[in-house]
């Protein structure tokens, strides 16, 4: 199965963390990845996405980070 990911390594706050929040709605899946670069974003999306019944992991690459996105069982 194809992983459902969201690249946002071009976009900066607040439009990253605007386009993580529509992703995470729309795509209807309990897991997704999040390609991104500004660390400013990064924390916001972290920030957001723990605060919303999802587990966030990190994973720091040479030039971006890989956000791990899954939905928390209620």
């Amino acid at each position: 199965m194809e992983p459902y990911i969201l690249d946002l390594r071009e976009e900066r706050c607040p439009m990253a963390l605007l386009k993580a929040k529509r992703y995470s709605k729309s795509v209807g899946k309990s897991e997704f990845i999040i390609h991104a670069v500004d660390r400013s974003s990064i924390k916001d999306m972290i920030r957001y996405f723990d605060n919303h019944n999802f587990f966030v992991q990190v994973d720091e690459k040479l030039n971006h980070s890989t956000l791990t996105i899954i939905k928390k069982e209620n």
